[in-house]
């Protein structure tokens, strides 16, 4: 039996990000700052972000920025396997603990979006910037398996930028993909934004 690559590369990325969870913070600051200059943020109207699981780019920052769109994460719908966008205005009102019991690894559980938010049509969302375990120059991204994103990048039309958001070490040669990944159009890390 053949060894799966993606299983491989996934170990390799979350053990990598376990070393680097005391430079995170810095270089989570940087990107938000990359994020926060670059064109496709002040030209956008809507942009999908995300709330971060441990080891992911941190991107709360955002919602400090001045003059910043309007910023949406996704839900996520575990019995489909789907996202609906909702309009996030204040981390602090909007958001909630999600029960233990659906990632028992996370102490206290994960955030998620209180019920009841305004949620918004794929179709109007200008950026969506997309976390992954991995990302290689041409913007194939390593998931961590749910297929979650690929689904709904899947879906959207090219009027949509999608910005793949990791740290520089995130960043591989090659990224095993199936015919189902959907690769993003741009990168940006503590090192800025760069189109694919």
């Amino acid at each position: 039996m053949f060894p799966d690559p993606k299983a491989s590369l996934r170990r390799q990325m979350s053990g990598l990000l376990r070393e680097m969870r005391d430079e995170a913070p810095t270089l989570s600051a940087r990107i938000v700052r990359a994020i926060g200059s670059s064109p496709f943020w002040r030209a956008g109207k809507t942009v999908m972000a995300y709330l971060a699981m441990p080891g992911e780019v941190d991107l709360d920052a955002l919602w400090s920025l001045e003059d910043r769109p309007r910023l949406c994460v996704p839900v996520p719908d575990w019995d489909s396997r789907s996202m609906t966008p909702v309009v996030i205005e204040d981390l602090a009102r909007d958001l909630r603990r999600m029960r233990e019991g659906r990632h028992p690894s996370m102490p206290g559980g994960l955030r998620e979006p209180a019920h009841g938010l305004e949620s918004v049509v794929p179709s109007e969302l200008d950026v969506i910037l997309v976390p992954a375990l991995a990302f290689d120059p041409r913007g194939r991204r390593l998931g961590r398996s749910g297929g979650f994103y690929d689904r709904f990048l899947g879906g959207l039309g090219p009027q949509t930028l999608t910005v793949g958001v990791c740290f520089g070490g995130q960043l591989v040669q090659d990224v095993p993909v199936e015919p189902h990944d959907v690769a993003v159009r741009m990168l940006v890390t503590e090192h800025g934004v760069r189109s694919i």
